[in-house]
């Protein structure tokens, strides 16, 4: 037999979880809005990264440290792979898709993607990786 207060304690433990997974996302956030960040794996400073995941919208994140992650940003929805520019010192590198064509948009949560830049004493080219937060 259930008792009340096991339902209370799963209530609240619900209600804590939701609360604690919200946080993480921008005070603007909206249900059914997509809220993307970017991490920085690699050893290099990223000075700029430009972000277009697919939709029309672009979001510019500045100066990102080796192992920094950025703020959310609000997207209308996502791919699980986009656009990046990245803008190391002198250095340009670009991540272009072609087409999204068999892939399935994404319109609610909260995503990381995660860049890694490959060179050993001047970034060479990009690795993105997508994650669900």
């Amino acid at each position: 037999m259930i008792k009340l207060k096991h339902i209370c304690l799963l209530v609240g433990l619900l209600m804590a979880t939701a609360s604690c997974s919200d946080s993480l996302m921008s005070e603007d956030f909206v249900p059914g809005e997509v809220q993307l960040r970017v991490q920085n794996i690699s050893k290099f400073k990223l000075d700029e990264v430009v972000l277009q995941p697919g939709t029309p919208s672009v979001q510019t994140y500045l100066g990102l440290e080796p192992g920094q992650t950025s703020g959310y940003q609000p997207f209308e929805f996502t791919y699980a792979y986009g656009y990046v520019r990245t803008i190391i010192g002198t250095d340009t590198l670009t991540l272009q898709p072609i087409d999204y064509v068999g892939e399935t948009r994404i319109y609610d949560g909260a995503y990381t993607f995660i860049i890694d830049v490959i060179g050993e004493e001047r970034p060479e080219y990009l690795v993105l990786d997508f994650q669900a937060d």
